[in-house]
């Protein structure tokens, strides 16, 4: 197996997952200023930041960026997880939605580079 196809498995992330980690994050929000906002807006720069990547490194840099910015939030909140409003919750989703999407292309566009570079 050639190293950038198993590379792309491994950088793989779930849209479900991106958007565990979006309500996760909301958890360290400030309740009181934005309730679940700040999470929106921060996996809006993240769902920009995927899209612009054009390679697989530049994506699993975006994925470890979200994943530790999730980690660092949930701590901060500890047992006080918000609950989304139906437009937040609607906006996450979107958001994860997209953001996995601009992911799986960059992977398909690596894989795709790669078989064509295996038959020269």
């Amino acid at each position: 197996m050639a190293a950038g196809v198993a590379y792309n498995r491994a950088m793989t992330t779930p849209t479900s997952l991106l958007l565990s980690i979006a309500l996760l994050s909301a958890a360290g929000c400030n309740q009181e200023r934005t309730g679940t906002g700040d999470a929106v807006a921060a996996m809006a720069r993240f769902k920009d930041k995927m899209c612009a990547c054009k390679d697989p490194a530049c994506a699993k840099s975006v994925s470890a960026e979200m994943v530790a910015w999730g980690t660092e939030q949930a701590k901060a909140a500890g047992a006080k997880v918000p609950t989304p409003t139906e437009a937040d919750a609607k906006a996450l989703g979107d958001l994860g939605k997209a953001l996995g999407e601009c992911a799986t292309a960059i992977e398909k566009a690596a894989k795709a580079a790669e078989q064509t570079a295996e038959k020269q």
